[in-house]
């Protein structure tokens, strides 16, 4: 995948819906899915979840894997 279009993905240069269709585009490619399902993939990745690069949040959840542990 370009550094374009991960920049279209995580919404730094496009908007969200424009990140959604490219998404799926990448999704239907890369899976071999038809591009109705892998709008409704797309779609509920970016309903229920923020993107963001590989490996940035790692320390955030440890973090918080780390606050839950020590509070059950």
């Amino acid at each position: 995948m370009s550094n374009g279009s991960a920049n279209c993905l995580l919404t730094v240069c496009c908007d969200e819906p424009a990140a959604r269709k490219k998404f799926a585009e990448i999704l239907a490619a890369d899976a071999n899915i038809s591009r109705e399902y892998a709008e409704k993939c797309a779609g509920w990745v970016y309903d229920h979840f923020d993107l963001a690069e590989k490996g940035t949040l790692v320390a955030l959840k440890k973090s918080i894997a780390r606050l839950a542990r020590e509070n059950p």
